[in-house]
């Protein structure tokens, strides 16, 4: 019973936004919030999903290539990386060009974790500056959410001369500082479930890259 009790609570009041009344900003903050929660986690999904796709391409490409015939089938390598195009062909390529025949041998002058990387691979989803900020964001938001409830509770605070009147007064501001915190919960709520997602999204590909590299 306590559980849709507690959900409800943490809710705003959506009925304020209707009602173009002052304590709308609170759901109007929150939505904000939940926009930019939800927009950050399709962004890096998707870019999960791109980068996975280039590190299946790279690794495509010498699936069933031993050392040892790399020099005999290095044009087929590159004919192979030409299929996938875009970055694993760029990447493929800058990496065909630092090879040195050396007696029906191919040696690499710059180890091949130069070109198949995070940076080449992953760009979006590693070392995104942007980002790694979206959780200090939501935050931030959720926090301006309650400095704006705490302005109206005190602006609408009337303390009167009578006891009722101080009681009244004093519901007042805690009914304001409850739709500022309502925000500020969610901006930490959606904060942490960005967080989560963004690195794990992270370390699965950053994971993958470095097998890929051995």
């Amino acid at each position: 019973c306590a559980l849709p009790i507690f959900i409800g609570k943490i809710f705003p009041n959506w009925s304020a936004l209707l009602a173009g009344s002052a304590e709308a900003v609170t759901p109007g903050l929150v939505i904000i919030i939940w926009i930019i929660a939800g927009t950050t986690c399709s962004l890096v999904l998707k870019w999960l999903r791109e980068s996975s796709k280039h590190i299946d391409e790279a690794r495509r490409i010498v699936a069933d290539v031993d050392k040892e015939s790399v020099w005999e089938r290095r044009n087929e390598l590159l004919d192979r990386s030409r299929k996938y195009g875009g970055v694993v062909h760029e990447a493929w390529r800058e990496f065909d060009e630092t090879l040195v025949d050396d007696d029906e041998r191919l040696l690499n002058t710059v180890p091949a974790s130069e070109f198949f990387n995070e940076r080449t691979l992953a760009p979006n989803l590693i070392g995104n500056r942007l980002l790694h900020a979206i959780p200090a964001i939501l935050t931030t938001i959720g926090l301006l959410g309650t400095f704006l409830g705490l302005t109206l509770g005190l602006r609408n605070l009337s303390l009167g001369d009578t006891p009722d009147e101080l009681r009244k007064g004093i519901q007042t501001l805690v009914d304001g500082a409850a739709l500022g915190f309502t925000a500020s919960l969610w901006g930490v709520i959606t904060s942490l479930v960005v967080t989560v997602v963004e690195r794990l999204a992270e370390r699965s590909v950053t994971k993958r890259i470095h097998s890929l590299q051995e």
